[in-house]
């Protein structure tokens, strides 16, 4: 069985291992956080677990007398010679191999060059139709630490400039700032937003700081909805500066906006961990009133 800290350092394990994408990382965080019971939390987690030492005794075992299987790690096709088969090579076949194999090379050579020379005429064309500010600057993928102003051409939702666009891009898009919840990161932010203006139907939408784009992905939720219009930006940057002092050397933070199961109040849950899989967090009112603290390793 899997408690909430150990399965929330497994997540962030798995993110830093390259075995899951950012997107599933955040739908399983979230998904511990709402998770009624330790079993909740381990089937949420339980893919991200190491194999019991047992599944190699459940392997096929060989039948007496046949040779050991051998793996193929390429699919077999339909040319070239059988395995084991010697390879023999007369001059004739092996001029004619060279003829072809040129030709084949030339053709390979034209389909790629022609249509590159295309693109960076199409693109020297147009260049005139870009925004000249934008155009070849470079991206600054710097995470910033909260309440720190992006360069400029950088993000960092973790401001109160930066927030307070979230929720300006919400209302355009939508018409609304209610969210069932919003999970923040420092250089971008995953929204839960509700369909309709009643009912539990809900559609994920992603934020990189610039631009509000819906997720395909969809559900349905029996929280409350909040209103992120109603949520001090300033006490969120204060909650990120207050949790990063309770790990050392951090490498990641985020904080969350949900509702307390108990309550139904709206609330803040703020995250931070290292490189180590240490980390701590806190949960507090939409005042900044820290209600819960934890860490774990």
């Amino acid at each position: 069985m899997t408690d909430r800290s150990q399965a929330i350092s497994l997540v962030e394990a798995a993110l830093k291992a390259g075995r899951i994408v950012q997107a599933d990382h955040d739908m399983r965080i979230d998904q511990i956080k709402r998770a009624a019971s330790d079993q909740e939390v381990d089937l949420v987690v339980r893919d991200l677990q190491p194999p019991a030492a047992a599944a190699v005794a459940a392997a096929p075992t060989m039948t007496a007398g046949a040779p050991p299987a051998t793996t193929q790690p390429w699919p077999l096709v339909n040319y070239g010679p059988q395995q084991g088969q010697p390879v023999e090579l007369t001059a004739v076949a092996a001029n004619a191999g060279k003829k072809i194999g040129g030709i084949i090379a030339i053709v390979v050579l034209l389909s790629v060059i022609v249509p590159i020379a295309g693109v960076i005429i199409a693109l020297v064309s147009a260049r005139d139709t870009f925004d000249e500010s934008n155009f070849g600057q470079p991206v600054d993928e710097t995470t910033y630490l909260p309440g720190q102003a992006p360069g400029e051409n950088g993000v960092n939702v973790h401001t109160v400039e930066g927030f307070d666009d979230l929720v300006g891009a919400l209302q355009e898009e939508t018409g609304s700032t209610q969210v069932f919840s919003a999970v923040v990161y420092p250089r971008y932010a995953v929204l839960y937003v509700p369909e309709q203006a009643t009912g539990k139907r809900y559609a994920y939408y992603y934020w990189d700081g610039r631009s509000l784009e819906p997720n395909d992905s969809k559900s349905t939720s029996d929280d409350p909805r909040i209103d992120l219009a109603t949520v001090n930006s300033q006490v969120l940057v204060d909650l990120l500066e207050e949790i990063r002092t309770r790990v050392e050397d951090p490498t990641s933070w985020y904080a969350s906006i949900d509702s307390d199961p108990t309550t139904s109040q709206p609330r803040f849950s703020v995250h931070a961990s290292n490189e180590y899989g240490e980390g701590a967090y806190l949960l507090a009112t939409l005042d900044g009133e820290i209600t819960y603290e934890s860490t774990y390793e």
